[in-house]
């Protein structure tokens, strides 16, 4: 039998092979947004999903954005102008009368401020109802 052995002779690459280009979908947006907007959406008690659908980014880029010192003091000091507003609320509902009313600075001042409304009946058979707060601020 005669056998022939073919061998194929392979010229070395000049360069590696480049990669398909991505798809392009534009430049990045540039995002300008000031302190004072962070602040504005936080008074309104605004989730960071909330604030960054307002602000029309990801909230990827929203959570960046409070990386930043100043933003992220601008979020801060929009939540305790939420806690002021709130309390304000309190005050002028504690003038009024009905239900309704009790009830929602009840809800509010347990989700915002961190007050639970507690219920102490003394031996003399008086009841006496008294706001405790568990915040930061209460137990330095």
């Amino acid at each position: 039998m005669n056998e022939t052995v073919r061998t194929l002779e392979l010229e070395p690459l000049a360069e590696k092979p480049k990669r398909a280009p991505r798809p392009s979908n534009g430049p990045h947006p540039v995002y300008t947004f000031a302190p004072k907007d962070f602040e504005r959406l936080r008074r309104l008690n605004c989730t960071q999903t909330e604030a960054a659908a307002t602000l029309d980014c990801s909230h990827r880029t929203f959570a960046r954005f409070l990386k930043k010192r100043e933003f992220r003091e601008a979020w801060e000091r929009g939540l305790e102008k939420a806690k002021v507003s709130v309390r304000r609320n309190q005050f002028r509902l504690m003038e009024g009368n009905g239900m309704p009313a009790v009830r929602m600075v009840e809800f509010m001042s347990d989700i915002l401020l961190g007050e639970r409304p507690g219920v102490n009946i003394n031996v003399d058979g008086t009841m006496k109802i008294e706001i405790v707060i568990d915040s930061v601020d209460a137990k330095c």
